[in-house]
């Protein structure tokens, strides 16, 4: 999973490598209306002195997008990651097939949704 740099500003990753081990799959999302997994692997120097690192995964079912979130000084810090589609596969099924099977921290309503979604995009990634 690497950075991308900026579309819509000037950021600068070359290439930086998120340490998917340091993605805490395993653990209950921070948000109950996303997936939103703890982060605590190291960052660019863009996001020096952030807190509460993140990565956040929207899945539709042709489609997930990935970014790196944090906050600095109240602000919110987003960067998009370039993930392949092994990688998306092996996080999402850490974090619905695991211990948190049952408590994945989702509202009811979002569990199913993301992951039917994600189901769906299985689907799509292996009839591609």
């Amino acid at each position: 999973m690497k950075l991308r740099n900026g579309i819509f500003s000037t950021e600068q990753y070359n290439g930086f490598a998120l340490d998917m081990d340091n993605i805490q799959a395993e653990n209950p999302s921070l948000r109950g209306d996303r997936i939103e997994l703890t982060y605590t692997g190291r960052l660019p120097a863009q996001f020096r002195d952030c807190e509460n690192a993140r990565v956040s995964l929207i899945v539709k079912p042709r489609d997930v997008r990935v970014c790196l979130r944090a906050y600095r000084d109240k602000k919110n810090l987003l960067a998009v990651i370039d993930a392949e589609p092994p990688e998306i596969e092996n996080l999402l099924d850490r974090f619905f097939e695991t211990p948190n099977s049952g408590s994945t921290g989702l509202e009811s309503f979002w569990s199913g949704v993301w992951f039917a979604h994600f189901v769906d995009w299985k689907a799509a990634q292996k009839s591609a």
